[in-house]
């Protein structure tokens, strides 16, 4: 089983990927209006419409190659339509990707060929739905680790069935750590002179 050490590192580079993308591509939309206000609107209505396709077109491509996620932003949450396995033997769906919740894997998303030798799979307490035969075939030798409750686990069983797969409740996710701002407090063996 993988620690989650490289998955966090690629977690910190999407990240900072899709902050600066987003940011870039305000930009870029933001140029678009003021210049087809004050200049040409075809000019600005293409520069604007540059920032929607790069978004578009980098992000998934982006998170998947990093992640091993193609994802859907649905009702302000994260979908999961698929998850390959990026980590030896482990999948990681991780609680939020910048600024949403993952709140949804569909059906099948861990049935792919490339998922033939998983055997870890972290899932976030964040999930209200997990479709139908999300593990395929590989169901019988998965470990699924659940940051949730088991109470929080069976609430996601409706519409699927894990009979023979392990699984460990209440097991925390990797975490990236957020930077504190202002100075660090003293401890208690520190002492002014």
């Amino acid at each position: 089983m993988t620690d989650g050490t490289e998955y966090l590192t690629r977690l910190k580079r999407f990240e900072d990927f899709y902050l600066t993308l987003v940011i870039i591509c305000a930009a870029l939309c933001v140029g678009g209006a003021v210049v087809a206000i004050l200049l040409n609107l075809t000019v600005g209505i293409l520069v604007a419409v540059t920032g929607a396709v790069l978004y578009a077109l980098l992000s998934p491509r982006r998170a998947y190659s990093l992640l091993g996620l193609r994802l859907k932003n649905v009702r302000g949450g994260i979908n999961v339509t698929r998850a390959d396995c990026k980590d030896g033997d482990t999948v990681f769906v991780p609680d939020r990707i910048m600024w949403a919740d993952v709140t949804s894997i569909e059906d099948g998303a861990f049935a792919s060929e490339k998922n033939s030798k998983v055997l870890f799979i972290h899932l976030p307490a964040t999930l209200e739905h997990i479709g139908k035969d999300v593990l395929g075939e590989h169901a019988e030798r998965v470990t699924v680790f659940f940051e949730g409750s088991e109470s929080d686990w069976e609430k996601l069983l409706k519409e699927t069935d894990f009979d023979g797969v392990t699984v460990m409740c209440s097991a925390p996710l990797p975490k990236l750590e957020k930077k504190k701002k202002g100075r660090a407090k003293k401890s208690e063996t520190e002492v002014d002179l």
